[in-house]
């Protein structure tokens, strides 16, 4: 009945429904009168009316006014959802507060873990409609390119759309009140949980604390050496005297006796723990105060040392191990050149098994332990 290549034509070139009406329905005309037909005049000014609410109803302010609503409406009911999720959230974290004495909670930790079983739902809940959120953003931005597609070679109808587009203003605004009251409660209860006093380090806590620690052992110029903690096993008694105990500080001196393969140690040293706004008591500091080695006198004979050379050539100190062991040395040396002077220096001497060492230039002034060294090699270090 219509002229298709004309039609065709028509919209490709992307002119606007009330002129793609008023041709067809010159065609119509044209084919009815001929005819005579009552029912073709009929037909014809209905498409004519039809054409003329289809153009109106078109326009590129209408379609920018039709987009904007549809994403105002997913805000608007995202908005709605997410009030009622956060009303949800306040009134378990009401429940919380209300029972909060009830649980006499012995820790800052169980606190939370029962706080976060009030709130699981809401959690998931919001999550749940963030997701949707940005779906429906993505229907609607598609929806809006759609409907501006159709103004795109019309650089006045685009701008038009665009303009009713992003000038959209509905009467109704979105409230967020309810936010402000979550808030408030979360503050609130960061009050309560604060007033949780958690109970004081143990004994098996404070040795796991220390495990990792360098105990320094400080021999002036011969160096300060260490003594790591690698192991609970380490430990073979820990006195502890508590010096300053608030509900702020945990302030600790710790007397340890420490087992080595051959022989055992000696350390005193001070550790501190802090509350404040941790969730438990929280490892602070940790200073040494001395370190010994507890001797055995087992091993006295095993060491030689004196002068050799120095007829025709400068005399040389050696040090000799007689035994099947590696040994620790620990006492004074005085350098030759300043032997007169009695200046003292620190010794501390690792020697091998059945082993001769040179010390050029230092005599040994004094030996005041020679220990065997076992596994407890390892945890001696030099800074």
């Amino acid at each position: 009945m219509f002229n298709s290549k004309f039609l065709s034509k028509m919209t490709k070139s992307r002119l606007d429904l009330r002129r793609v009406a008023a041709g067809a329905a010159c065609l119509v005309e044209k084919k009815v009168m001929n005819r005579g037909n009552f029912l073709g005049k009929v037909c014809f000014g209905l498409l004519v009316a039809s054409a003329i609410i289809l153009s109106a109803c078109s326009s590129p302010e209408r379609d920018g006014i039709k987009a904007a609503k549809m994403k105002y409406n997913y805000q608007k009911d995202y908005t709605h959802k997410r009030n009622e999720i956060i009303k949800e959230q306040n009134n378990a974290y009401e429940s919380y507060i209300k029972k909060f004495d009830s649980y006499s909670f012995k820790t800052r930790v169980e606190a939370r873990e029962k706080l976060s079983e009030y709130l699981e739902k809401s959690k998931e809940s919001f999550q749940t409609l963030e997701y949707n959120y940005q779906e429906w953003m993505n229907k609607a931005a598609e929806y809006r390119n759609k409907l501006a597609s159709k103004y795109q070679t019309n650089r006045e109808k685009e701008s038009k759309f665009y303009y009713a587009y992003n000038n959209y203003s509905p009467k109704e605004r979105n409230s967020n009140a309810t936010q402000e009251t979550y808030v408030d409660y979360s503050s609130q209860i960061a009050s309560l949980i604060q007033t949780i006093i958690p109970p004081k380090p143990d004994l098996e806590q404070l040795k796991n604390d220390l495990i990792g620690r360098k105990i320094s052992w400080d021999m002036k110029q011969a160096g300060t050496y260490y003594w790591t903690l690698l192991s609970t096993e380490e430990f073979k008694t820990v006195d502890i005297k508590e010096t300053v105990n608030t509900n702020e500080i945990y302030l600790l001196d710790v007397h340890l006796l420490l087992r080595g393969e051959f022989t055992n140690y000696e350390a005193n040293v001070t550790v501190q723990y802090i509350l404040q706004h941790h969730d438990d008591w929280t490892f602070n500091t940790f200073q040494s105060k001395d370190f010994k080695i507890i001797p055995t006198n087992k091993y006295n004979n095993c060491i030689s040392h004196g002068w050799e050379g120095g007829v025709f050539s400068w005399p040389s100190y050696y040090v000799t191990n007689k035994c099947d062991y590696r040994l620790l040395i620990i006492g004074e040396t005085k350098p030759a050149a300043i032997y007169a002077l009695g200046e003292i220096w620190p010794l501390v001497m690792f020697i091998s098994a059945n082993s001769k060492v040179k010390k050029d230039g230092n005599g040994i002034h004094s030996i005041k332990t020679i220990e065997r060294i076992g596994y407890e090699a390892k945890n001696f270090g030099l800074r």
